[in-house]
């Protein structure tokens, strides 16, 4: 059978399958729903492989992740001297777990979380432990091939970076929803520019963008809810951003394809026609599995946030929608 077998009540089997309101067909169709429930939001579309191992017991699934991290750590090393050498990404020598006083168990779970169905009917949860080890794939060839990028961070004290963010509030700070959704919200207006370039250099605010990235993967929040990314980009274009292009997409390709980020939604705002024509012809080439969870306005999105049901959130002096004014005078009235 195609779903791998254990001996065990906690690994899936037909029975288990049809209990839980599945046809066998949807997973041989290839779909599954990944989000808060199950048909919460159809954009959200994930794959799964014949052969995928899937359970619903967090420990085993764990054991299992770790067995196909050492099983593919050997295959490398019986290769030879060049595959040994990569076989060194399972190391994970470069990971910032430890500078969030985290373990490799911490690590390893978040990248389950992403993989994991939270099933509609009854509640209980489905983790494709096979999709996981395929993102931590990419997150360990990340970490191998740009984490030298990272070196000067980790010697860095948690404490350090998180002087730095403050610094740079306005520019990047979340939240949650009611539902338990992180809020990601990005400022990319002129005068918040202006003060994080007296901070931070370009390389400086590259770090501090894959720190962030890395605090969010540790949230337990953003692992089961997932995340809304609003990034305000009035004075951004492609010849105009924060970081360089290579550290752009060396960002890029850790926050979409290699960390264990669910992405709910991006909403990009107040985006200039050069910069959606760019940024749309990245996310169609480059991110095609983001195309239906990403939109790009020329205006501010409040209509966009309020069908979200975030409206409510937007952080004070966020962008141009004047959440402290309109607080003042609701408290004034």
């Amino acid at each position: 059978m195609w779903i791998n077998q254990l001996e065990t009540p906690s690994t899936f089997r037909q029975s288990d399958i049809d209990t839980l309101g599945y046809d066998i067909n949807t997973f041989l169709g290839e779909q599954l729903f990944v989000g808060a429930h199950v048909n919460a939001n159809k954009d959200i579309i994930r794959k799964v492989v014949k052969g995928d191992f899937i359970t619903y017991d967090r420990s085993i699934a764990l054991d299992h992740l770790y067995g196909f991290i050492h099983e593919d750590k050997l295959r490398l090393e019986r290769r030879g001297p060049r595959s040994r050498e990569k076989a060194l990404k399972w190391e994970f020598r470069r990971s910032l777990h430890r500078h969030f006083d985290k373990t490799l168990d911490d690590v390893l779970r978040s990248f389950l979380a992403w993989a994991t169905v939270k099933v509609e009917k009854n509640g209980a949860l489905l983790i494709n432990v096979s999709r996981a080890f395929r993102r931590i794939d990419f997150y360990s060839d990340w970490l191998e091939s740009e984490g030298h990028l990272l070196d000067e961070l980790l010697s860095l004290g948690y404490n350090h970076m998180r002087s730095l963010r403050n610094k740079c509030k306005r520019h990047l700070q979340y939240n949650y929803d009611e539902t338990g959704r992180v809020l990601f919200w990005a400022d990319f207006s002129a005068d918040v520019l202006v003060k994080m370039e007296e901070h931070l250099t370009m390389h400086k605010r590259f770090q501090l963008f894959v720190w962030t990235v890395h605090e969010i993967m540790f949230d337990s929040n953003a692992q089961i809810h997932g995340v809304i990314a609003i990034r305000y980009m009035a004075f951004i274009s492609p010849i105009n951003t924060t970081l360089q292009f290579k550290d752009l997409e060396t960002f890029q390709k850790l926050i979409y394809p290699a960390s264990s980020i669910k992405i709910v939604f991006v909403l990009a705002v107040r985006v200039p026609l050069c910069g959606r024509i760019f940024w749309g012809l990245v996310c169609k080439y480059l991110y095609h599995s983001l195309r239906n969870l990403k939109e790009y306005r020329e205006d501010n999105g409040i209509e966009v946030l309020k069908k979200l049901q975030i409206a409510q959130h937007i952080p004070e002096d966020y962008g141009d929608y004047n959440v402290r004014n309109r607080k003042r005078n609701l408290e004034e009235a």
